[in-house]
C-alpha cells in the first residue's frame, strides 16, 4: 500500500514537472506590434500601404501605455521621426528581447539587450531624430522561437 501511495506521488511530481515543461513551450506565442501615439491615440504600423497617412478605423482595442489605457484608433504604415511609438511585444513567460538598429554602411548596433524579459511588455520611446539612427528592429526569443520585426521610419 505505502509503495502504491509513494509511486503515485512520484508518478504525480513528474507529470506535475512535464506540464510545466510544456508550459514554458507554449509560452512561445510572442507577437511584435508598433503603434504610433496622437493626442487621439494609437495608430497600429501595418503593411498596408497609407502612404504615410493615419487611417481612422477605431477597434476597440485599448492598450495600456505606461499605466493610461489608450484606444487604437486606426493605422499608419510608418512612424516619423521625432513621435513617440509604442512597442508591444505579445505573449507570457520570459523572453530575450534585443532592440537594435543598422547604420547605412556600418555594422548592425544594440541599443538594448535583455536575456529574461517578462511578456507581454509595452514600451513607449520616441523614434530618433538621427537620421542614421535606420534599420531598427525588435527580436525576440523563447525557447526553439525566434521573432523580428523591422520599425519602418519615413516622412508624411
Amino acid at each position: 500500500m505505502f509503495l502504491q501511495v509513494m509511486s503515485r506521488r512520484v508518478l504525480g511530481l513528474g507529470l506535475m514537472v512535464l506540464a510545466g515543461m510544456l508550459g514554458a513551450g507554449s509560452a512561445e506565442a510572442q507577437d511584435i506590434r508598433y503603434f504610433v501615439k496622437q493626442s487621439t491615440g494609437l495608430f497600429e504600423i501595418t503593411a498596408t500601404a497609407t502612404g504615410g497617412k493615419f487611417v481612422i478605423a477605431p477597434t476597440g482595442e485599448k492598450i495600456v501605455v505606461s499605466g493610461v489605457s489608450i484606444p487604437v484608433q486606426g493605422r499608419t504604415d510608418r512612424a516619423q521621426r521625432g513621435e513617440t511609438v509604442v512597442t508591444q511585444v505579445r505573449g507570457s513567460g520570459l523572453a530575450g528581447v534585443k532592440v537594435t538598429f543598422t547604420p547605412q554602411n556600418e555594422a548592425t548596433q544594440t541599443i538594448f539587450s535583455g536575456p529574461s524579459v517578462p511578456l507581454p511588455l509595452v514600451v513607449p520611446q520616441t523614434v530618433s531624430l538621427k537620421t542614421n539612427v535606420d534599420n531598427v528592429t525588435v527580436t525576440v526569443t523563447q525557447g526553439a522561437k525566434t521573432v523580428s520585426r523591422r520599425l519602418p521610419i519615413g516622412t508624411r
